[in-house]
């Protein structure tokens, strides 16, 4: 593995775990303008980081 394979990796993960985290903060009435569901955000949110 190179060290560019490594940082592209730790960088989406992080950006994996920052966006459902931001998706879990949103209210109901912004997922429903978006077309989501709240049982959408927690099945998307109980991921693991690395899980696409």
């Amino acid at each position: 593995m190179t060290m560019t394979y490594i940082g592209n990796t730790t960088r989406h993960w992080y950006r994996n775990y920052k966006t459902r985290a931001q998706l879990a903060r949103l209210p109901d009435y912004i997922l429903k303008d978006v077309g989501l569901k709240r049982a959408d955000v927690i099945r998307e949110t109980s991921k693991p980081f690395w899980r696409q």
